[in-house]
């Protein structure tokens, strides 16, 4: 396995072949951040395509930022885990992902009952002497898709029965990756879950490992924690480039931003 760039030269102090390289990062590492999540948006629409086809995410998210029509409302907030369920009703305790202690609850909105749509962004934070390698899992439904530096890491949905995927990715060394988790659902409040997970290492048994669930049935089901694996979280992302907080405004262009603020690479005004 490729080990962690402890000279910090800009990579690893051993080498391996790995199933995604990471193209060059955003910005360089940041040692201290005053401000250590990600951004989400969290949207109920007014009208939806079928999300349990990731072909339609992108039709999601353009309504999601809202340069198409069919967004209800939304809310922006600082999200310290990629780790999100549905909310039942006024019942906020129900986790249908792997990882229930740190599960960030649907917002409260006027439910729509259409659907709705989420997208995390951000940085991830790759410190010297970090770890290069990982193997990365995206737990989620009806449909969710995984990207680093605009490079796609995996997609699942509920059409082909595949909730959850792993794959091996290498980064070229220290820095901060921009990071985006989308995720369309139709609401399902014991069901949907959006997960993102990653391992130190390539972790044996999961390259390329297309599927460990079926609709019906899961390997590490409901609240079973996956071995090895944590939540990708507040220990290693960030939301600018100096990793000072913003105020979670997602963009296209600087011109979505604030007056004085500009669009970082991440889609986040800062």
């Amino acid at each position: 396995m490729k080990g962690a760039d402890n000279d910090c030269d800009g990579s690893a102090d051993n080498s391996c072949s790995t199933a995604i390289e990471i193209s060059a990062p955003s910005h360089d590492p940041v040692d201290s951040p005053a401000e250590a999540s990600a951004c989400a948006r969290l949207g109920e629409l007014t009208t939806s395509m079928n999300p349990h086809d990731y072909t339609n995410l992108p039709s999601y998210m353009k309504i999601l930022e809202g340069s198409s029509t069919g967004l209800a409302s939304a809310s922006d907030f600082a999200a310290d885990y990629v780790d999100f369920s549905i909310r039942c009703g006024s019942n906020y305790s129900v986790a249908p992902g792997n990882y229930t202690a740190s599960t960030i609850p649907w917002p409260t909105l006027p439910s729509t009952s259409s659907g709705g749509a989420g997208r995390i962004r951000g940085y991830i934070n790759i410190g010297c002497g970090d770890e290069l390698n990982y193997t990365f899992g995206l737990i989620g439904n009806d449909s969710v898709a995984l990207y680093i530096e605009g490079q796609e890491i995996m997609k699942n949905n509920w059409s082909d029965g595949q909730w959850k995927k792993f794959r091996y990715v290498s980064f070229p060394g220290p820095g901060l990756y921009a990071v985006e988790a989308q995720w369309s659902t139709n609401l399902s409040c014991e069901i949907d879950p959006l997960e993102v997970v990653w391992s130190p290492g390539f972790v044996a048994g999961y390259d390329n490992y297309d599927t460990m669930c079926a609709s019906s049935s899961c390997l590490y089901g409901t609240g079973v924690v996956i071995p090895g694996f944590t939540i990708l979280d507040f220990n290693n992302l960030v939301q600018s480039s100096d990793g000072s907080a913003t105020s979670c405004d997602q963009c296209s262009t600087s011109a979505d931003c604030a007056s004085g603020e500009t669009c970082n690479s991440a889609g986040i005004c800062e």
